[in-house]
């Protein structure tokens, strides 16, 4: 059946003329009636305790049932769909929410459901099990007749929708319109109130006309948030329902929805019940139902749009504490202190200190090279420690235990040699710990050692039975006073974390007594190898001669540590293996150093590690817990204590990663990110665009993602790249300029974005202040200002974009003056630490404002940060320029900037005046 003949059949269904719109708003009106109210009741209900069968039928995970209720209450739809089922004659009508549907009322359908993909796709015809995802060998035609867009809000009591979208067969295939302005006003209309006075009838039909627009008509932002979609269009819907177990990154240009598609398939993802499949629901109830809804994390490259994605988040309903959303800067140091005893903290004092000022490593772009240098490196330290060890074992008169020697070396010959299978001898280690613990148990080294120093030590307590407290008390303002010599010393020393790790709950006497111990095993190896920690050496320099063991017992003290220390390498061998990554980076950085390989001459690469170095660090720890944790035997004991490394990294795992604005990160921080995901789930979403991209390490393509994940052996599915197209932030005016800046700075892809905007305004042209500096450049601003407030009849969300950090004070002291006799207020947002005051024109360094949208930006002396990033300043105007929703200024200090030179220059106009 054509659409004609169905459209004939439609009208019955949906009306015809202005008669559908006013069948619309009085069915759509009361339907958010119904809908708030039964929220309400199932909201108290909950609340008062009440047992709430189905709803905990309909959802699992409990603790998203009050956030949907609550905003099934705020806004109860956001679209109605009208389908036309060919085979059987019949017309289907239905709403679509957010969330969970209420109990008690009809038609009603959640967005994050299968079927809740038919509210996004245009007027025509499909097959529906297709559109669904189902695979089915039945072939059911169905056309859409109607479709709409509400925003749906109260307005003095009653429920409203304001610029409602529409679209239906009568206006054809690809056609959308706003209803603009009050949707209960077609109700009204409907109506014919009487009994009103004929002046008073035409003053408010002239208040009240109605309007249907051609196109979408966007709200003006009046604050920094997510511009509101209530349904994404095709292509992004098919995106956001794409299977859990997806790798995805999804491109496109600045305020195409890449972001917005992102949330969405969050959410939908964390509704177990409408959003997953039957073999995905039995993946989340493996991780179980409420550690899965919490189980996922959002990177950012700032906290300024992580501030921002956090509101957007709980505008859709969706819980996001700072432990899901976080910049990368920050989760680093939760694993690099925390996690993987990189870097150094109160109970690890030998660890590394990040300084993100500095620069050790030469070339990043050589971070492959680097990286596999390195791992070759520590394999081969490790080889070479294993056969040292099993030497001194024969040597040491561990013949006893010729066999495990024996399997030792053919493992090794096995796993460590030629192609090295590191994961495979570990294994084999672990599998033998029964045997390692027994060995240990037999073995009476330790206990002649410690007999030896505990001889030693009572001799010296008969004389000084305060020595104990006194040594502790000198060790302990040792540490304190020599932080600075620490830091500067070239030793990553693990045992001594160890110990401190496993000292906190002992008595003072205790931890002294441990203390003293490690100090005389030290000096023992420093009187025969002359290598010792720089604050064992100063102790051993201010404690009196009778207060060390003499040196034929610290000789005897040192054979027995040798032969202790043979077979330590084989108890706990998989935390050790993570303890020496960063012991033997920094031996493999100081080789590499003294060859002029990859370092900087001028670093002195003491304990100082630059951010490119902590990335290294931390690929090496998840990549070896990655390969670790897909064996049975570890995942299934990782309550054991030999596997605490692994657990730690396996609780930082999430069944979903995200990460927005992807192409600011580097190769090796995507990586990281890649592999916090559960191996069983492996999603992975990022989106971005790489014209956007405002970092000299950042990305710059998929393609060369994929290459590397390829060339460090990551087992899973490649990125799958997707494209959303269709911008829907910019006016049309604002978004061909941006598409000349593409052209100007030869940007990716620029052929593949339409002509034209998704928004019907044509807004307003760029304009340009020409040589401006200091209060002639406050002035300036102020006056555009001015402008847009005289254009919208009020102050928008406003951004002022500086070059620098240090420009953002000066600046906005001088702007708050020129705005003060206006009662309209600046707020500086230093380091990007703050969203700003909802009315405030708020002053950022552009470097934070990656990812979020105002009604208007100005970008201030283009020129300053030609001089200073000129590789990037395209990237940078670019971002700049797409900040902007309808009004963008441009400025420069001194000189025309070179990007805006020739066909650019010709866009700008001088002000915004009417």
């Amino acid at each position: 059946m054509n659409l004609s003949e169905i459209a004939g059949k439609a009208k019955d269904c949906i009306g015809k003329g202005d008669s559908r719109f006013s069948k619309l708003a009085e069915s759509s009106l009361q339907k958010m009636e119904d809908i708030s109210e039964s929220a309400e009741k199932e909201l108290k209900r909950s609340t008062g305790n009440f047992e709430i069968k189905v709803l905990d039928g309909q959802r699992k995970a409990r603790s998203f049932v009050n956030d949907d209720l609550k905003s099934l209450r705020k806004k109860p739809i956001i679209a109605k769909c009208v389908i036309y089922y060919e085979q059987e004659d019949r017309f289907e009508e239905f709403y679509i929410c957010n969330g969970i549907p209420p109990t008690g009322i009809e038609n009603i359908i959640s967005y994050r459901s299968p079927k809740g993909r038919l509210a996004a796709l245009d007027i025509g015809q499909y097959d529906l099990d297709e559109e669904l995802g189902q695979n089915t060998q039945r072939e059911i035609d169905i056309t859409k007749v109607q479709g709409v867009g509400f925003k749906a809000q109260r307005i003095n009591g009653n429920w409203d929708s304001i610029d409602t979208t529409y679209r239906d067969i009568f206006l054809g295939k690809n056609a959308v319109s706003t209803i603009e302005g009050s949707l209960r006003k077609w109700v009204q209309k409907a109506e014919g109130k009487e009994g009103i006075d004929i002046l008073g009838k035409l003053l408010a039909a002239d208040k009240s006309k109605m309007k249907i627009l051609d196109g979408l008509k966007r709200d003006v932002l009046e604050s920094m948030s997510l511009r509101e979609q209530p349904i994404l269009d095709s292509f992004q819907d098919r995106i956001f329902r794409m299977p859990l177990k997806s790798v995805l990154f999804l491109q496109g240009p600045a305020g195409s929805g890449k972001t917005t598609t992102l949330i969405r398939r969050l959410g939908q993802k964390l509704d177990i019940e409408h959003g997953l499949s039957e073999e995905e629901k039995e993946l989340a109830n493996n991780i179980t139902a409420d550690k899965y809804t919490k189980s996922w994390i959002m990177f950012t490259p700032t906290t300024l749009l992580k501030d921002y994605l956090k509101e957007a988040f709980n505008k859709e309903g969706i819980p996001a504490p700072d432990d899901n959303i976080s910049t990368w800067k920050n989760y680093w140091t939760v694993l690099g202190r925390n996690k993987l005893h990189i870097l150094r903290n109160a109970n690890f004092l030998s660890g590394f200190e990040h300084d993100s000022d500095i620069k050790n490593i030469l070339d990043t772009n050589q971070f492959f090279e680097l990286y596999n240098s390195f791992i070759s490196y520590l394999l081969d330290s490790y080889r070479s420690d294993i056969k040292s060890k099993l030497e001194s074992l024969a040597e040491y008169g561990f013949e006893e235990h010729r066999k495990f020697i024996d399997d030792i070396k053919k493992s090794i010959s096995r796993s460590l040699e030629g192609r090295p299978y590191i994961e495979d001898f570990l294994i084999t280690l672990y599998r033998k710990k029964d045997e390692i613990i027994e060995i240990n148990r037999k073995s009476k080294l330790k206990k002649e050692r410690e007999e030896l120093i505990r001889s030693q030590l009572n001799e010296i307590l008969k004389d000084d039975n305060t020595f104990l407290t006194s040594f502790y008390k000198a060790k302990n303002q040792l540490t304190q006073e020599g932080q600075k010599e620490i830091e500067n010393t070239d030793e990553i020393d693990t045992d001594d974390s160890m110990a401190s790790d496993t000292e906190k709950d002992l008595s003072d006497t205790e931890k002294a007594y441990r203390a003293y111990t490690r100090f005389v095993i030290s000096i023992s190896k420093y009187k025969k190898t002359n290598k010792i920690s720089t604050l064992n050496k100063k102790l051993s320099q201010i404690l009196e001669e009778d207060k060390i063991p003499s040196d034929h017992i610290l000789e005897s003290i040192f054979i027995l540590s040798q032969r202790i220390d043979a077979f330590k390498i084989f108890d706990d061998p998989i935390e050790k293996f993570f303890k020496r990554i960063s012991s033997d980076y920094q031996k493999f950085r100081k080789d590499s150093q003294a060859k002029g390989l990859f370092y900087s001459q001028e670093s002195g690469l003491k304990r100082k590690i630059d951010s490119a170095e902590l990335d290294i660090l931390i690929l090496a720890n998840l990549m070896l817990a990655r390969k670790l944790i897909k064996r049975t035997e570890i995942k299934n004991n990782l309550s054991d204590g030999w596997l605490s490394s692994i657990r730690e990294i396996f609780s930082c795992y999430k069944a979903q990663v995200y990460v927005d604005e992807a192409p600011d990160f580097s190769l090796t921080q995507l990586l990281c990110m890649r592999l916090l995901t559960y191996p069983e789930t492996d999603s992975f979403f990022a989106c971005g665009d790489f014209n956007q991209r405002i970092t000299e390490n950042g990305i710059t393509s998929i393609d060369k993602f994929n290459e590397f994940s390829e060339q460090m052996k990551i087992s899973g599915e490649k990125i799958t790249q997707k494209k959303v197209l269709a911008p829907y932030r910019q006016t049309d005016s604002l978004y061909k300029f941006s598409l000349a800046v593409l052209k100007a700075m030869h940007g990716q892809h620029p052929c593949d974005y339409p002509e034209h905007s998704k928004i019907a305004a044509v807004g307003r042209a760029p304009v340009l202040g020409k040589n401006l500096e200091g209060n002639d450049l406050a002035k300036w601003i102020a006056e555009r200002i001015r402008e847009i407030e005289d254009f919208l009849g009020k102050i928008p969300s406003i951004a002022v974009l500086v070059p620098e950090e240090e420009d953002v004070r000066p600046l906005y002291k001088m702007l708050e003056n020129e705005l003060r006799s206006l009662n309209i207020s600046v707020q500086p947002c230093y380091d990007g630490q703050t969203i700003g005051n909802t009315n405030a024109i708020r002053v950022f360094d552009i470097r934070h404002i990656k990812g979020v949208e105002f009604e208007a930006a100005f970008f201030i002396s283009l020129d300053k940060l030609e001089t200073k990033c000129p590789s990037l300043v395209g990237n940078y105007l670019y971002v700049g320029a797409t900040r902007a929703a309808t009004f963008l200024g441009v400025t420069y200090c001194s000189h025309m900037p070179k990007i805006l030179a020739g066909d650019l220059a010709t866009l700008f106009h001088q002000n915004w005046k009417k």
